[in-house]
Order: C-alpha cells, then structure tokens, then sequence
C-alpha cells in the first residue's frame, strides 16, 4: 500500500500536476482514516477531484 501512495504521489503531484501537495496531503489523510483500501479511496478523490465523479468511478473501476 505505501509503494502505491507513494507512486500516486510521483505521477499525480510531482510529473502532471493534477493535485498540489497540500491536497494530496489532505486526500492521504482522509483515505487513512477511512476503512478499506486507502489505494483505491486515493485513486478515487484525485481523479474525481480533476475529472469529476464520473472520472472517479472510472478510475476506481479500472483498477479493480
């Protein structure tokens, strides 16, 4: 699970920009918090935060 947050933050913050620190931060914190797998609930808040729910459930799907 670390390998993945830490892989989402390289692609998502640091080489596109989808999301600054200060989200990805606060999208971690909340994913952490939450029952179940924090990867997925991740994957979820940053694509629906750039693309919108519709991305969001897409992305989830996909990497299920």
């Amino acid at each position: 699970m670390a390998a993945d947050t830490a892989q989402f933050h390289k692609i998502f913050v640091e080489d596109h920009g989808w999301i600054d620190e200060t989200m990805y931060q606060q999208i971690f914190a909340i994913s952490q918090a939450l029952p179940g797998s924090a990867s997925a609930k991740m994957l979820f808040c940053i694509n629906a935060v750039r693309g919108g729910l519709g991305a969001g459930f897409l992305a989830s799907a996909l990497f299920w």
